[in-house]
């Protein structure tokens, strides 16, 4: 789950309450960074307990707004004229969380803390007036009455707790009604459907008392065996792509998220679900432009193949047929000739590579990328060999989740690529290596070639942007950027690290789910 950056306008005590949740070491599943507190008093208690901390402080929220990776502002000044004014500012990406709501998520973890530790004091207490009573039952009979009313405090003490406990069940209902997202509560063990939010009936179209008690497969997720997955196994689920079964028998796509929870001593599921009905509509628009795309490219491929094909075939003929009735200067204009038609048959073939590698991704793979290289180096080897370059491999590069035909272009077009600014180079060796950050493969093309001056290194990826360097050196201007567009197709970046007369490093990033 992506971390969420926040900050907080108000430095008042709630300010440093709310501090103390995000900071919290036991809490770090809330997966939150606070990135700065604002506050006109410089002398408020949240204010000063920033600055203690080190954490970034400001007289104005709106200096907030130069952070590029803020995702909401916390508003703790309670005043509406100062929420209004966030909203109105706040760039479109930053999300606001009022007052109310703020003191709410406060409340929940200050209750549960607090249930927490009464619980532990109110057991050790217990576990203490046990022995105490067997031994005084033993010795002095006459301290059973101090010992009931001892018992009768901690009765009351635990009755204050179960209060406490019914108050928080309260706050959480309200979050349960109040979420932007469908949420059907169902028992595992009978599958039926125990709770359902407002959002979860407006999805559906039909009354709560409909939906509740029902059993889940075969009213809500139907399933092809009659029983659900799911429920049967208690899965967890996250953003898995599912039906809902709606009134009239209708079926809406959703994006679903299920967690397992307990509940008054019995397991259930927690299953969460948005709309995708949007979404599956751009999908299927988008399928649908890039075949007529791809249908397009191909007749134009075709069209401007045909008279390239017949222009190598007539001047192959030509220069048969003619092979000594011609003079030096027509031999030469024949050689360009054929020349110039290689050259357009092998610029269509890239523009149709162009074409491809904008499109949806392919069906995704374990993809073994040593073997890929393995091919790749073999069709080069021609190459290679008579431009004696050496070409080294890492050991570690790993096997990957992606489309195979993409990513053997990726890497077939980068070694080319190496290969042809390298060939004037001598001991010239390409190095291909790996390394893994965090949630992403990180793989490199290296060179001692002839480099690549940093005044271009944001345009070589642009189509037909060829650099000084690259004059009079075969190619089209295109497999760079064929590159950069099947990288960004995959969910990853490309970039270039060089300096000229130094060779070229080519970096790229494909996340490990991609």
């Amino acid at each position: 789950m992506k971390r969420l950056n926040v900050a907080i306008v108000g430095g008042g005590p709630a300010c440093k309450a709310i501090m103390d949740i995000i900071l919290d070491e036991r809490l770090k599943q809330l997966r939150m960074k606070l990135l700065g507190v604002a506050c006109t008093n410089p002398n408020a208690v949240g204010y000063r307990y920033a600055q203690e901390k080190g954490i970034y402080t400001t007289r104005d929220y709106h200096d907030f707004f130069k952070f590029k990776d803020l995702d909401m502002i916390i508003e703790l000044a309670g005043r509406n004229e100062v929420a209004d004014e966030i909203i109105r500012a706040k760039p479109d990406n930053v999300r606001v969380m009022d007052n109310v709501s703020a003191r709410l998520f406060w409340d929940i973890f200050q209750v549960e803390e607090e249930k927490f530790v009464e619980r532990k004091r109110t057991e050790k207490v217990l576990r203490e007036m046990h022995s105490d009573l067997e031994l005084r039952v033993k010795e002095r009979t006459s301290e059973l009455s101090e010992s009931n009313i001892l018992l009768k405090k901690e009765i009351a003490e635990h009755k204050q707790a179960q209060e406490a406990l019914e108050e928080s069940r309260q706050r959480l209902s309200t979050i349960f009604n109040s979420v932007q997202a469908g949420i059907l509560i169902i028992d595992v063990e009978s599958h039926v459907i125990v709770d359902v939010n407002p959002v979860a009936v407006e999805m559906v179209g039909r009354p709560k008392k409909e939906i509740v008690g029902k059993l889940s497969h075969k009213f809500v997720c139907p399933d092809e065996k009659g029983e659900c997955l799911i429920t049967g196994l208690g899965q967890n689920i996250d953003k898995s792509e599912s039906v809902l079964l709606t009134a009239h028998n209708k079926v809406m796509p959703i994006v679903k998220t299920v967690a397992p929870v307990m509940l008054n001593g019995r397991k259930h599921l927690i299953e969460s679900f948005f709309d995708i009905t949007d979404l599956k509509r751009v999908q299927e628009d988008l399928c649908r432009k890039n075949e007529e795309l791809e249908n397009f490219v191909s007749v134009v491929a075709h069209d401007l193949k045909t008279p390239i094909i017949a222009v190598q075939g007539f001047s192959s003929r030509l220069a048969k047929k003619c092979a000594n009735k011609l003079d030096k200067k027509a031999e030469d204009y024949l050689a360009q000739i054929q020349a110039s038609a290689r050259r357009m048959e092998i610029f269509v073939s890239d523009l149709l590579s162009l074409a491809r590698a904008g499109q949806v991704v392919g069906t995704r793979q374990n993809v073994s990328i040593p073997e890929v290289l393995k091919d790749i180096i073999s069709s080069l080897e021609p190459q290679l060999r008579d431009k004696e370059i050496k070409v080294v491999i890492a050991d570690d590069l790993p096997t990957v989740s992606c489309d195979k035909e993409r990513i053997s272009e990726v890497f077939e077009n980068l070694l080319t690529n190496a290969i042809k600014f390298s060939r004037e180079t001598k001991d010239a060796e390409i190095r291909v290596g790996y390394k893994s950050e965090g949630a992403f493969h990180k793989f490199y093309i290296e060179d001692n070639g002839i480099g690549i001056d940093p005044k271009d290194h944001s345009r070589i990826f642009e189509i037909f942007h060829r650099t000084k360097e690259a004059n009079g050196t075969e190619g089209t201007g295109i497999g760079l950027a064929i590159v950069d567009k099947i990288i960004k197709e995959l969910g990853g970046k490309l970039w270039v690290e060089s300096e000229k007369g130094e060779g070229a490093t080519f970096y790229f990033k494909l996340p490990e789910s991609s």
